[in-house]
């Protein structure tokens, strides 16, 4: 309607951008659990963030925050399970 074209919603982030990060600064190459529910997937500290990975047993990505890049196969991952959990 015209009474609201000049209408602008007050909002103190409105002029916030981000520039979207160099591609050898990302992480990438993992494969992500699928599973769904209330859990929290990815966690961290000041040198280390972990990652549920998909596979059973839970397998999990211990990275630190350094190794920019690919993820590679064969990493040592953490599995709480040898198989998979009912």
């Amino acid at each position: 309607s015209e009474a609201m074209s000049g209408f602008v919603r007050a909002s103190k982030y409105r002029h916030v951008f981000v520039e979207a990060p160099k591609t050898e600064d990302t992480y990438k190459g993992f494969r992500l659990s699928t599973a769904t529910g209330e859990q929290q997937y990815i966690k961290g500290n000041t040198k280390f963030f972990a990652v549920a990975l998909a596979g059973g047993g839970g397998p999990i990505a211990v990275v630190p925050y350094e190794q920019k890049g690919a993820f590679a196969a064969g990493t040592p991952i953490v599995a709480g399970h040898k198989g998979a959990v009912l």
